[in-house]
């Protein structure tokens, strides 16, 4: 079912507002509400020729520190 959110995202990369986001990961991308899974989000970045799906994140986790950290080093 979550190739129906992709799908959308590819025919219409725009659909969403672009985010803006601290964490090196997540620069540059946009979220969008995972369809039939709506408490996850879908963080991704368009391109001319397609789009890159960066993160899936369940909703009801701290989204503000997700948004703010820099991404960790292993």
């Amino acid at each position: 079912m979550a190739d129906e959110t992709f799908r959308l995202l590819l025919s219409h990369p725009r659909l969403s507002r672009a985010t803006k986001i601290q964490n090196q990961l997540l620069t540059n991308t946009r979220m969008f509400p995972l369809k039939h899974f709506a408490e996850f989000i879908v963080f991704y970045r368009p391109f001319s020729k397609g789009i890159e799906i960066v993160r899936i994140v369940y909703g009801s986790r701290d989204l503000p520190r997700l948004k703010e950290t820099s991404r960790r080093k292993p």
